[in-house]
C-alpha cells in the first residue's frame, strides 16, 4: 500500500479515536456519547484528509510537473493527516462539551 492509501484508511480511524478520547475524558460512563462520537470522528477524519489534499493539490491545477515544495506538502499531509484528524476531532468534541456543560 502507498502512503496515500494508508492515510485514506488511517485518517478516519484517527478522527474516531480522537472523538472517543474526548468523550471518555468528559463523560467516561456514557456509551451513548461514544457511539455518537465514532461516526462523527470518522467523518471528521475523512473530511480533513480530503480537504487537506484538495488544498495542497489545488482544484484547477492540472500541471503534471509539480514543484518540489508542493510534492513535499502533499506527502507531508498524507503522513500527518491521521494525527491532524485526531486532534481536530478531539478539539471539536472538547469544544462541544465545553459549550454544552
Amino acid at each position: 500500500m502507498s502512503i496515500f492509501e494508508l492515510a485514506t484508511l488511517f485518517s478516519p480511524v484517527g478522527g474516531a479515536v480522537g472523538g472517543v478520547m474526548a468523550v471518555h475524558r468528559a463523560a467516561p460512563s456514557t456509551p451513548m456519547w461514544i457511539c455518537a462520537a465514532i461516526p462523527v470522528g470518522l467523518a471528521c477524519g475523512f473530511g480533513s484528509y480530503r480537504g487537506l489534499i484538495r488544498l495542497a493539490i489545488g482544484k484547477h491545477d492540472r500541471n503534471p510537473k509539480m514543484p518540489s515544495w508542493r510534492m513535499a506538502a502533499i506527502l507531508g499531509i498524507s503522513a500527518f493527516s491521521p494525527y491532524i484528524a485526531g486532534v481536530l476531532s478531539y478539539g471539536l468534541f472538547r469544544l462541544f462539551f465545553y459549550v454544552v456543560a
